[in-house]
């Protein structure tokens, strides 16, 4: 008995230019709030440490995107409370960011105290996170 295998062609997705392009697949983003010690800065100041960040990133990594937003929490006193804050994106190789994690960690963990926050927002990969760990309470830990 011959058998015969159905072999379907899978169709694959490629980028434009792909073959005369270089690939950064690792993207970090880092928040950069405009608080000091639960103060707002002045417009001088923030701008500043906007760029800061970014200069810090575009010598590491070639280049920066940045994304001036708002953002808003529940302070202390139970208010809602908007700050304003710049997203500084780089984009990296495998291999260049395998070679900077540990600066990058350090780069995040000195930020977070320069700037006296009680944590620091960064994105890897579409993932946030906060640094440090906290504990975040559900909307039914709230109301009990």
């Amino acid at each position: 008995m011959t058998r015969f295998r159905s072999t379907k062609m899978k169709k694959t997705i490629e980028a434009p230019l792909k073959s005369k392009a270089v690939e950064l697949p690792i993207q970090l983003s880092v928040y950069v709030p405009s608080t000091y010690e639960g103060r707002k800065l002045t417009v001088e100041e923030y701008n500043d440490r906007v760029e800061s960040v970014k200069r810090d990133m575009s010598s590491k990594f070639g280049g920066d995107t940045s994304v001036k937003a708002e953002g808003d929490y529940i302070s202390s006193d139970g208010k809602l409370t908007e700050e304003k804050v710049s997203v500084v994106e780089v984009s990296m190789t495998k291999s260049d960011y395998q070679k900077n994690r540990p600066q990058i960690s350090r780069y995040l963990t000195q930020k977070r105290e320069d700037w006296k926050q009680d944590t620091i927002g960064y994105k890897f990969e579409d993932n946030f996170y906060m640094y440090p760990k906290f504990k975040v309470e559900t909307s039914e830990e709230k109301l009990a």
